[in-house]
């Protein structure tokens, strides 16, 4: 999964802070199953933002995050960052930022971040 994550005001001194990456990954089984990410931040309007995916199949399955596959890709100098946690799949969230996990995303395109990570899908043997 993709995430893109831009503070696109047109303000220089706009930094967003606190700003935080939520990604809700159900552990349900079924033929379509949503996952939801969340973006927020303390002094951004609006407050959160959220995208939705659906994942479909004509067999019952169930989706799982494929450990260690979680990065913050932007222009940063060390980049990509990988993330050691899970914060991001609890309801908590994960700090994000452009060159450290301190929640400050300063605007404009240059400052953008890329946050990938891999999901499995799992059925049932047969």
């Amino acid at each position: 999964m993709r995430i893109y994550i831009v503070n696109n005001s047109t303000d220089d001194s706009a930094l967003a802070t606190g700003t935080r990456l939520t990604v809700s990954l159900p552990t349900c089984t079924g033929t379509s199953i949503g996952s939801s990410a969340y973006i927020s931040a303390f002094d951004s309007f609006p407050g959160e933002l959220w995208n939705d995916v659906a994942f479909t199949s004509d067999e019952p399955f169930n989706l799982a995050y494929r450990p260690a596959t979680a990065e913050i890709y932007n222009n940063a100098q060390g980049s990509p960052f990988a993330l050691t946690t899970t914060d991001f799949l609890e309801a908590e969230g994960q700090l994000i930022g452009f060159d450290d996990f301190d929640g400050v995303v300063r605007p404009g395109y240059a400052y953008a971040n890329y946050f990938y990570f891999e999901v499995v899908p799992q059925f049932a043997p047969e």
